[in-house]
């Protein structure tokens, strides 16, 4: 496995005793080859976070603009002025200006048609950085904006709030440039994030529908928990009533804690579980369908693609001929426009 080292910039400032790096590593998985960014300090602290201009995060990271990337930490990603693709996972998203993106390490994406010239910014920070958040707010946000199991979670700003929002990053760059990473500038930086992410919430068009979450009822807890055997177990357990089983409670009442949260059955959230990865090896990997149809839990192939066709409404081979299709064929030629 091949490392490199690049800096990314903010970096070294007066007063500083780190300096922030990524770390980019080659690596396959579900024979999917990928750019993996992974953040870390010369101190090896966990809790971090740091802003750049996305214009330079393209320069600093040419790979990036058309090669499918992840990362170890979270990101928010505004692009205020541009044209252009932003791909999530299997899901692509046409931007026109003044959209914000919440991607989580669980997200793979790249960028089509969006140049250096674009304006916006790039705000990343580690899981362990929440920590410094109010924990009432950072359970709220985390579940709402950063845990979407079907893609990513986006917004569109509206121009009253713009002045706002640029004055919050201005003040977080200000803040690592004068006074370094440490205590102080991390309670400072999660008060702001705050403030951002509060304003977005309260202001901004989005693309689902956020709920208020009550995170000590019975409902959510059992919910939250069958999320948890779900992400560890779908890949070999795809019956529903077994993970009621595991919970210690009835089918019937896990039906009815999944429908109080988020208006699924358990079998739709399963379903919709395996069915992302199958989606992603067809279309990034060149494993066959048989291949994946095994590494999904699923020992008949014919059963797998019964499975899929029920639920995405075509065959494994033609969703992937179909967006191959589309990918080698993208006839867009439009550039990023300042303004646009």
């Amino acid at each position: 496995m091949y490392f490199s080292k690049i800096k990314l910039g903010l970096m070294k400032t007066k007063e500083a005793s780190r300096q922030v790096k990524v770390w980019t590593e080659n690596t396959t998985h579900d024979n999917i080859s990928y750019i993996k960014y992974n953040i870390s300090t010369e101190a090896e602290k966990s809790d971090l976070l740091f802003v750049a201009p996305i214009e330079q995060e393209l320069s600093w990271h040419p790979e990036c603009h058309d090669k499918m990337h992840g990362h170890n930490f979270n990101m928010i990603l505004w692009i205020k002025e541009g044209k252009g693709m932003h791909y999530v996972d299997f899901d692509q998203h046409e931007v026109n200006g003044d959209v914000i993106f919440f991607l989580s390490p669980n997200n793979m994406h790249y960028y089509e048609s969006i140049s250096k010239q674009c304006g916006g910014y790039v705000i990343a920070f580690t899981t362990d950085f929440f920590e410094h958040i109010d924990s009432t707010i950072v359970n709220k946000m985390r579940h709402e904006l950063f845990n979407n199991k079907e893609g990513a979670n986006y917004c569109l700003v509206k121009n009253h709030i713009n002045n706002q929002l640029q004055s919050y990053v201005n003040q977080m760059i200000e803040e690592v440039k004068n006074n370094g990473y440490n205590v102080l500038t991390n309670s400072i930086l999660s008060s702001l994030l705050t403030l951002f992410l509060v304003t977005l919430r309260r202001n901004c068009d989005w693309n689902c529908k956020l709920n208020e979450v009550d995170r000590n009822t019975r409902s959510y807890k059992n919910y939250e928990s069958f999320l948890h055997l779900v992400e560890k177990n779908y890949r070999c357990v795809h019956s529903a009533q077994d993970y009621a089983q595991e919970l210690g409670i009835s089918f019937c009442l896990l039906s009815k804690y999944t429908k109080e949260q988020v208006r699924q059955t358990p079998f739709e959230i399963l379903t919709n579980r395996i069915m992302i990865d199958a989606k992603k090896m067809l279309r990034y990997s060149s494993l066959d369908i048989k291949e994946i149809a095994f590494k999904l839990g699923f020992n008949d192939q014919s059963y797998f693609i019964r499975y899929f066709r029920r639920n995405e409404g075509v065959a494994p081979v033609i969703f992937r001929n179909r967006e191959r299709y589309w990918d080698n064929n993208d006839t867009s030629d439009e550039s990023c426009e300042k303004g646009g």
